[in-house]
């Protein structure tokens, strides 16, 4: 049982490029592609949780404009 992970998928893109509605959308696609890729491999879609952070102002070069990022927690 220590090995199950249940994970948080989080899509986010920089609030430059385009419109809020357009970058909600945005996050929540390329968090759904993810999540339907973990599913894929086999993982239960009740241990995968989803945030869509749509335009963010501040970033960093390794969060740079558009990014999807998985963070795994042990259950």
């Amino acid at each position: 049982m220590g090995s199950q992970k249940s994970s948080l998928v989080i899509g986010a893109a920089d609030s430059a490029t385009g419109t809020a509605d357009f970058n909600q959308w945005l996050c929540k696609d390329c968090a759904d592609y993810i999540s339907d890729q973990l599913m894929a491999l086999g993982m239960s879609s009740d241990h995968i949780e989803q945030q869509a952070l749509g335009g963010i102002e501040e970033f960093t070069p390794i969060a740079n404009n558009r990014y999807c990022k998985i963070q795994l927690i042990p259950l």
